[in-house]
């Protein structure tokens, strides 16, 4: 999950064990609520969903947790999720700025630091009544012998909070897949999940390539790679993303985007494609409309997988007829 550092085209639009009266479907519908961001309004967003992360509690060095942004939307979720049988969960770290990503990565590293993670977060799970723990470590961009350090870390990391949530507890885990390729995820820590959402987007831009930045083909490189690195296939949550991203002219240095609600509204029946075109009449842009969610929701029902998760909750368009969760319902429902 990304905080999108991208120039944005488009204007952006203005969640529980709340133990109380969780749904238990036969999929997940998992979605990120933005904490930090101030235009992130709980009555804006569908909860047709199962689990809400609240993002993000982020990890200094010592192991000491920022949760300010996290606690303020808290009560606006907790009503909605509450009203709506969503499990709540704290979701920890997040693709944010480098300076966030070494603090997470010393903290893992140095025992103290560690036990103190699942300390503190423990007590915040506890005194908001969550259901568990959603750990979105994302630092693989490091040195192999320094990632091959982490590995046995973060397993320790992992089954400490599986340990603390015990068995009622749910521990969830936003996957890299090049975390997967790095070796970063030991077979004790898939062990460890309830479930683990594999984030199948961001494959284009950030790489320094132009090109669909979520397609198919990346969701299944990111499934097999899980499963090849022990997960069930129960376990498995796939991600997409409720944004788009694009090229002008698909000049590298021209990149832009816009969430899923934005794209909708400026562009009548866009919900029924993955791609738009620009000036030059070359595809330009892309993102998951229904054709890609229905495809990506077939895959995942015919391998057995959990469900979805999506970043994030606001980039939904909240036109029911072109609403990404709503249509996720759909399919799931038989309807």
């Amino acid at each position: 999950m990304k905080k999108l550092l991208v120039t944005l085209l488009f204007v952006l639009p203005l969640i529980g064990g709340c133990g109380f009266g969780a749904k238990t479907p036969d999929y997940y519908i998992v979605g990120y609520f933005p904490s930090y961001n101030a235009r992130a309004d709980a009555d804006n967003c569908w909860w047709d969903i199962t689990h809400v992360n609240l993002s993000f509690a982020t990890i200094n060095a010592d192991g000491t947790i920022n949760d300010g942004d996290v606690r303020r939307s808290y009560p606006q979720v907790a009503a909605k999720a509450k009203e709506h049988g969503v499990k709540m969960m704290v979701s920890l770290g997040g693709g944010g700025p480098k300076e966030e990503q070494d603090a997470f990565a010393a903290a893992i590293l140095d025992d103290t630091a560690r036990e103190n993670i699942i300390q503190n977060v423990m007590a915040l799970v506890k005194e908001l009544g969550l259901a568990g723990v959603d750990i979105d470590y994302e630092a693989w961009n490091y040195p192999q012998d320094y990632v091959d350090q982490l590995s046995p870390a973060l397993e320790k990391l992992f089954v400490g909070f599986r340990k603390a949530l015990g068995k009622k507890g749910l521990l969830s885990s936003a996957v890299a897949i090049y975390g997967l390729d790095k070796g970063g995820y030991t077979q004790a820590t898939m062990e460890s999940m309830d479930y683990m959402t594999i984030m199948a987007y961001d494959l284009t831009g950030w790489s320094g390539v132009t090109g669909p930045h979520s397609p198919f083909s990346y969701a299944v490189e990111g499934c097999e790679k899980a499963l090849a690195h022990g997960a069930r296939p129960n376990q498995i949550v796939l991600g997409v993303p409720f944004y788009g991203r694009g090229w002008h002219d698909l000049d590298i240095s021209r990149m832009y985007g816009g969430n899923y609600a934005s794209i909708v509204e400026r562009h009548p029946g866009a919900e029924f494609s993955n791609e738009l075109t620009g000036e030059t009449g070359k595809v330009e842009f892309w993102y998951d409309g229904f054709p890609a969610i229905d495809q990506k929701a077939q895959y995942i029902q015919d391998n057995g997988f959990k469900g979805f998760m999506f970043w994030e909750l606001t980039g939904d368009s909240r036109d029911p007829g072109k609403s990404l969760v709503k249509h996720m319902n759909q399919i799931f429902s038989g309807q």
